[in-house]
């Protein structure tokens, strides 16, 4: 074999693991990229979580806060109508004490 037969040869073989770097390459670009956006799919899903979880601690109080103001004025309501029907039973017992 001459030299420029071996060195065609050797060009050859040269061309032939460019292909299959390029190749690897390639898919291994690929497949970073899928990395890449799953990754980046879980973390948008993960912030969404976080963003949601502190949605409903900030909202908790306000629920506790409207339920307290809730049965606070039920028990308003319930001690407007203890003290009414106090009022009414010394009236009532005045006007008995007044009859007799």
């Amino acid at each position: 074999m001459g030299i420029l037969a071996l060195l065609a040869k050797a060009e050859e073989q040269l061309r032939k693991r460019d292909k299959k770097c390029k190749i690897r390459f390639d898919a291994r670009e690929m497949s970073l990229q899928q990395e890449l956006a799953q990754r980046e799919e879980l973390w948008k899903r993960n912030v969404q979580e976080l963003k949601t979880e502190r949605n409903l601690v900030c909202e908790e109080p306000l629920k506790n806060e409207e339920e307290w103001k809730e049965k606070e004025s039920e028990t308003m309501v319930l001690v407007k109508y203890i003290s009414f029907l106090s009022l009414f039973a010394d009236w009532k017992e005045h006007h008995a004490v007044k009859k007799k």
